[in-house]
């Protein structure tokens, strides 16, 4: 019984997992912003960031100044900072340890991005 309860609520993440993803390909076509940008919008609105489509876009300059952030670790630190400023100036987050977990899943998930 418990490892068809396990198999029911597996099934059941997974469904959310693709409803998730579905609702963010419809918001990205409706937004019509780079993947990048989405990105971070997306991750951003999840943790419960205010005016995250704000913050996102502005961290487009930053992002084409930087476009090997996937494999320059310097890249990478400029994304980083400008991602620890946006939150942390903005008022978003006040707990470094806070704004820390965001970015570090921000990055995780620019990463993984195609």
């Amino acid at each position: 019984m418990k490892r068809q309860q396990d198999t029911i609520d597996a099934l059941e993440e997974l469904k959310n997992i693709i409803n998730d993803i579905n609702q963010a390909r419809q918001e990205q076509a409706k937004k019509d912003i780079p993947d990048d940008v989405f990105s971070v919008y997306w991750t951003m609105k999840t943790y419960g960031v205010d005016a995250p489509g704000k913050k996102a876009n502005s961290m487009l300059p930053v992002l084409k100044q930087y476009p090997h952030y996937k494999d320059s670790e310097a890249h990478e630190r400029e994304i980083r900072k400008q991602l620890y400023k946006v939150l942390l100036t903005s008022g978003s987050y006040n707990d470094m340890a806070e704004a820390k977990e965001l970015v570090e899943k921000i990055l995780r998930v620019l990463k993984s991005t195609l």
